[in-house]
């Protein structure tokens, strides 16, 4: 089976075709999750930011999980823990 999800954000499609699949599930998840509930990734007496200003927060943590995510199974790999 050849699954390629379609991007949530603004990723460039030369860097999108670079993750594995699992990289791209990864961001859509978390920048999904975070466009829809703003409210639990914040301190509950902090505002509401705007939305064109929470999509940039959605973006860069969706994209810092993906790299997170590489950075782990990198060091799975040389410590030999797979």
């Amino acid at each position: 089976m050849n699954y390629n999800p379609e991007c949530s954000s603004d990723v460039p499609k030369k860097e999108w075709k670079k993750w594995s699949l699992a990289q791209q599930l990864i961001f859509n998840y978390l920048y999904e999750t975070m466009m829809d509930n703003q409210k639990l990734f914040k301190h509950p007496k902090d505002v509401i930011v705007d939305e064109k200003l929470w999509k940039t927060t959605a973006h860069n943590a969706a994209w810092e999980a993906t790299s997170g995510y590489q950075y782990f199974k990198d060091q799975m790999e040389k410590y030999k823990i797979v």
